[in-house]
This record gives structure tokens, sequence and C-alpha cells, in this order.
């Protein structure tokens, strides 16, 4: 019975030997794959941070190329209306214009009436873009 009791404890001791070489072993593997997880957490904060500066960079690009269409646009446009004032022999009033000139009206009390001046401009584009003058009449 004594050698049983020595046999149970050198068993024992070998148990938890083994037990503590696999916790040690399993406590290794979970540190190593830690730090691999955290460096590839890095590796993907830094590539959505490239990916997002690339994004700004292309929405940026993207603005300006719109703004200088637009400019070239908004430059076609006043071309357009010169030709037309140059045509007609007075100038066109324009939406800003009109308003402008509202505004200073009211302030002195007194509406001007460039209904003339508007038919006559929404005429000439008519007639410009091949529309029949009776349509543009009123």
């Amino acid at each position: 019975m004594y050698q049983q009791k020595v046999d149970f404890a050198q068993l024992r001791s070998e148990l938890q030997t083994l037990d503590k070489n696999e916790f040690a072993s399993t406590k290794n593997e979970h540190d190593r794959l830690s730090v691999e997880i955290e460096k590839l957490r890095q590796k993907f904060k830094e590539e959505v941070n490239k990916i997002q500066a690339s994004v700004r960079l292309d929405l940026n690009l993207e603005k300006g190329r719109i703004r200088d269409e637009s400019s070239v646009h908004e430059l076609k446009i006043k071309e357009t209306d010169n030709r037309i004032e140059y045509t007609l022999g007075f100038p066109v009033l324009t939406r800003q214009t009109r308003d402008r000139n509202d505004a200073g009206a009211v302030r002195d009390d007194k509406v001007p009436d460039y209904s003339m001046v508007i038919r006559c401009r929404y005429w000439c584009r008519g007639a410009w873009l091949g529309y029949p003058l009776r349509h543009w009449q009123h």
C-alpha cells in the first residue's frame, strides 16, 4: 500500500508537470497569436488610412475638375449672352441683374418693367435655337 501511495504521488507529480508544460505551451501560443493579431490590426489600420487618403485625393481632384468645367460652361454662357446682346443692340438682363435691379427699385419705391426685354431675350434664343416665332410670342 505504501508503494501504491508512492506510485500515486509520482503519477500526480508527473501529471502536474505535464499540465504545467501544456499550460506554458498554450500560454506561449496565445501570446504569439496576440502579437500577430495586433500586427495585423495595425497593418489593416494603415491600409484603411491609405485608402481613405486616396479617396480624399480623388474627390478633391474631381471637385477641382468640376469647378474648372463649370467655369468653362459659365464662360460659354457669357459669350453666348454677349453675342445675343451684340445682335440685339442692347444688354440682355440675366436673372442676377434683374434681381439686383428689382432690389434697387424696391428701395427707390419704383418697379421697372423688364417684360419686353425678357420676351425679346426668349424670342432671340428661340429663333437662335430654330423655334418658330409664334412659339415665343405672348
